[in-house]
């Protein structure tokens, strides 16, 4: 349980191993409890570079009959970060896009932001484009190193387009918002 505790943290590579390990132990499981956590390895993996470890747990979750709205749109999101990294751009948007539309808004948030961000890369979206579709997220999660994270981007895109007034505003909110933050100091 410390490995699921500091992936939460954002520990990926520190809690890598354990999860690993974890695998083997959830098979028995409630799925209820089985679910979430092999989306929780599968998302460790494909994180830290490990994409046959990723493939595996994705599969066992997509061969769940019946899965819960909320498992759907984990599995997209989780497919897409997949895809991504194994280069396969148009299903990783696919796969988000898909996970958009689903319940859960944390998920919805990570997903428009994942899928914001490689058209970006893949210069499919302008940074223009992609301010005015993180501005849209700016309140669609609110609270963690999320909005935090989506606050700092969001500050910078507008900061590399000479929009410096609303650069510096959305700055100033993540390092007054976030002081604790340990990356707060940057922003300022």
């Amino acid at each position: 349980w410390q490995a699921v505790l500091m992936e939460a943290e954002g520990k990926s590579v520190e809690a890598s191993q354990d999860l690993k390990k974890l695998g083997a132990v959830i098979r028995p499981y409630p799925r209820r409890l089985k679910m979430p956590l092999s989306l929780l390895i599968a998302r460790n993996a494909a994180a830290t570079g490990d994409l046959k470890t990723a493939r595996r747990y994705l599969k066992v979750v997509q061969a769940e009959k019946n899965l819960e709205p909320n498992f759907k749109a984990g599995l997209d999101y989780a497919f897409g970060r997949f895809y991504e990294l194994a280069g396969g751009f148009t299903p990783a948007v696919k796969k988000w896009e898909s996970a958009i539309k689903g319940p859960d808004r944390l998920i919805r948030a990570q997903a428009a932001v994942a899928r914001t961000e490689l058209l970006l890369k893949t210069k499919k979206m302008n940074r223009k484009e992609a301010a005015v579709e993180l501005e849209k997220l700016r309140f669609a999660w609110r609270g963690d190193k999320s909005e935090f994270k989506l606050l700092r981007r969001l500050g910078d895109l507008y900061m590399e387009i000479g929009d410096y007034r609303n650069g510096f505003k959305i700055l100033k909110q993540a390092a007054t918002h976030f002081r604790e933050h340990p990356q707060a100091p940057e922003v300022t």
